[in-house]
């Protein structure tokens, strides 16, 4: 039954189940020991159980017989502590299934998926290298120095597979890049500043190397200065923030931070690192943040996009030219045939 087992348990683990959960939620009596023996491959269910299985998840049929060869690689995951096994396991699975839907979109339709890094020998031991990377990056990609207007549709762009998923708050992002496929994940409930540092944050992660032995804490650290640098590049951040300051309003951060799309916090870390603010300086700013109240809040109002676009126009570009179905394309999206077709209006 090809990879029968394999799909189910992608399934469920997308769900967010157990096999407990699973067997109560199916409209046939079945064990969770039943369902365990489908998923190792050592029992093979009936058209009755597939079916049951099918309604339970919310997914085709054919979806338990699909073929997918797609892996997630050199995963990289950013989370807080509290963000349980579960909703782990459920957005990697969720982004396997995202990533196999992509890649068949672009097979489909004949476009070139590989991701190019420019900075595959860049390699990270401090800040100042930093620096030198997030520039020669944006010279790489021809940015200039101004702002960044949106940085998902410019990752899109670089042929960077980026999702959003629907995820607590302990989720941020993840990245991977496998045989020249490379997928960042971002939470889709997170403001738009946030989304698009967590991007930047994985974009680093995807393209810079770091030393043998360097620990984990350090190359989070380092990947945070990358996502500050190439939102505000040193040269510009100096000319608007100044030489050294010893004192700052937070009118004037909040003007920042709308014109070039990066938090209050995240310049202010910028500008200590920087050596703009003394350490000093910088310890009252945070205690100012602690009693005020605003460390959650998210205090501009950055207008940007910052969603996803390119798998929806794959996807609408190969149902315009007959290359796929209505149902098809509705598979792709997730969503019942009758309210995708609601949604469509064919112009020529």
């Amino acid at each position: 039954m090809n990879n029968f087992n394999q799909r189910l348990l992608s399934a469920r683990k997308m769900a967010g189940l157990s096999l407990q959960d699973l067997a109560d939620r199916m409209d046939i009596d079945i064990t969770k020991q039943a369902l365990n023996q489908y998923e190792k491959g050592q029992t093979t269910p009936s058209s009755k159980v597939i079916i049951s299985l099918s309604n339970a998840l919310g997914l085709p049929v054919d979806y338990f017989f699909k073929k997918s060869d797609v892996k997630l690689e050199n995963l990289e995951f950013r989370k807080k502590s509290s963000l349980s096994q579960k909703e782990i396991e459920a957005a990697r699975f969720k982004t396997m299934d995202y990533l196999e839907k992509y890649l068949e979109i672009e097979g489909l339709l004949n476009v070139e998926n590989t991701f190019t890094n420019p900075l595959k020998k860049a390699v990270v031991h401090n800040e100042q290298d930093i620096e030198k990377h997030a520039n020669d990056l944006r010279k790489a990609w021809d940015l200039g120095l101004d702002p960044i207007p949106d940085v998902i549709a410019l990752l899109e762009e670089k042929r960077i597979k980026v999702f959003e998923l629907e995820a607590p708050d302990e989720f941020s992002g993840l990245s991977s890049r496998t045989d020249g496929i490379a997928v960042i994940v971002v939470n889709k409930n997170v403001n738009i500043v946030r989304k698009r540092f967590t991007a930047l944050h994985e974009l680093a992660h995807l393209v810079l190397t770091f030393p043998a032995g360097m620990d984990d804490k350090q190359k989070e650290l380092l990947c945070y200065t990358f996502a500050g640098a190439f939102l505000f590049p040193e040269e510009v951040f100096k000319d608007e923030f100044g030489k050294k300051r010893t004192s700052i309003l937070l009118n004037e951060l909040v003007l920042l931070e709308n014109y070039y799309g990066i938090s209050v916090q995240a310049i202010m870390r910028r500008a200590h690192g920087l050596q703009l603010i003394s350490d000093s300086k910088f310890r009252d700013y945070q205690a100012w943040l602690s009693k005020s109240g605003n460390k959650k809040k998210e205090l501009g109002t950055f207008k940007g996009g910052e969603t996803p676009m390119r798998f929806r126009r794959l996807v609408y570009k190969a149902l315009s030219e007959d290359i796929i179905t209505y149902s098809k394309a509705a598979a792709f999206f997730g969503v019942p045939q009758s309210e995708f077709e609601e949604e469509l209006t064919r112009v020529i």
